[in-house]
């Protein structure tokens, strides 16, 4: 008479090779999860930065990209108005283990041609992670994302 299903050391030797794949795994599914949320605050940032710059180009008038906090901590959002102080655009941030911080700036205003007050580097740092994130902003307006250290 055949017998169906598994043996005791059969599903013992599977268990074993799943709890083995998973700690493999778990240490670089959490570094995935770090990446992308250093990416995604890059990113917003950036979009923000294009958004003010536009907005000062197209309404020939300056636009002002400013830090929530109005400190060089840029790490609860930002946002963007008018000279008159009209606000067009608000991002909140809510990144847990993301850190964005200037060296002095809080904020930046771009003129009429686009070009912005002054230049500087913002840092998007996890202390999770080595591979953080340089945000250049030019005083030509242009904005360089690069890998770096905090």
């Amino acid at each position: 008479m055949k017998q169906r299903g598994f043996t005791l050391i059969e599903l013992s030797a599977v268990i074993l090779i799943a709890v083995i794949l998973l700690t493999l795994a778990v240490p670089s599914f959490q570094q995935t999860i770090v990446n992308s949320r250093l990416t995604s605050a890059s990113n917003d940032f950036v979009t923000a930065v294009h958004f003010a710059r536009n907005t000062a180009l197209t309404s020939r008038s300056n636009t002002v990209l400013k830090s929530i906090s109005g400190t060089s901590d840029w790490s609860q959002g930002w946002k963007v108005e008018t000279s008159t102080g009209t606000l067009l655009k608000l991002v909140e941030q809510n990144l847990s283990n993301v850190v964005i911080n200037a060296n002095t700036k809080t904020s930046f205003t771009y003129n009429e041609v686009g070009v912005v007050d002054n230049s500087e580097t913002l840092k998007v740092c996890s202390s999770a992670t080595s591979n953080n994130r340089i945000i250049s902003v030019m005083a030509s307006g242009f904005v360089k994302v690069s890998n770096g250290t905090c």
